[in-house]
Order: C-alpha cells, then sequence, then structure tokens
C-alpha cells in the first residue's frame, strides 16, 4: 500500500530526517586544522583530524 503524497509529507515533518548525511562537504567555524569525517555503510563515522581538539570537535559534531 503507498501512503498518498499529504501523508510522507506529514511524517517527514513530524520526525524529521533521522539518518545522518553522508555525502557532500560542510564548512564549520571553530576548528583549527582540517577535518574529514568519513562514514561506512552503516553510517559510523571515522574521524581524521590534525588535533585533539579538533578531533573532539568533531566528535560532538556527530552526535549533534
Amino acid at each position: 500500500m503507498r501512503w498518498p503524497g499529504f501523508y510522507k509529507a506529514l511524517f517527514r515533518l513530524s520526525f524529521g530526517r533521522r539518518l545522518p548525511k553522508t555525502r557532500g562537504q560542510l564548512t564549520v567555524d571553530g576548528l583549527q586544522g582540517r577535518v574529514r569525517i568519513r562514514r561506512d555503510a552503516f553510517g559510523v563515522p571515522y574521524i581524521d583530524a590534525e588535533g585533539d581538539v579538533d578531533a573532539w570537535f568533531a566528535v560532538g559534531f556527530c552526535q549533534a
């Protein structure tokens, strides 16, 4: 059974998008160096950072 478009839109507005963004590039203020966050097929993040502070920033970013 297919839901009419109205119900799909209502469901998406109510619950939002739960899966992490896995493609593209973001620029974020607050970093001291370059950070790369890769995600595998299951959405598990892998963080490469130039420093510890940036790595912890990226962990928080992934959790948010």
